[in-house]
């Protein structure tokens, strides 16, 4: 019977994954700071449709952009997920954001734009 199972079952048992949490469509806007689609958006814009670990309790790329709006919407939340695991999260989606950034982000390059730019603002 022993040979049938490997070292970590024996150990350890089946590993046991917790019921992930759902979010309703209502709440979307006061935990993310963003719509529902809003942040379907945002995962596709940075990830693509790809979700490469297949894992039984990966965490898709959608949970981590969602880790990311919640920290960057208040840093002192952090909950149901491992500090470390978190922060890795944190780490990835904010180095897709700056792989990016340049499409979004446009520095006056001249005086006279520099000068617009103000009067604009």
């Amino acid at each position: 019977m022993a040979e049938l199972l490997s070292p970590n079952q024996i150990r350890n048992g089946p590993k046991p994954y917790k019921r992930r949490r759902v979010t309703d469509n209502r709440d979307y806007k006061v935990l993310y700071r963003f719509t529902k689609e809003n942040v379907e958006w945002i995962t596709h814009y940075f990830y693509g449709d790809d979700n490469l670990d297949t894992r039984g309790g990966a965490v898709s790329n959608e949970i981590k952009i969602k880790c990311f709006l919640r920290y960057v919407g208040d840093p002192g939340f952090q909950s149901g997920i491992g500090e470390i695991a978190f922060t890795i999260f944190i780490t990835e989606v904010s180095n897709k954001i700056y792989e990016r950034a340049n499409e979004w982000i446009e520095f006056p390059q001249t005086n006279e734009e520099l000068r617009n730019s103000k009067q604009e603002w």
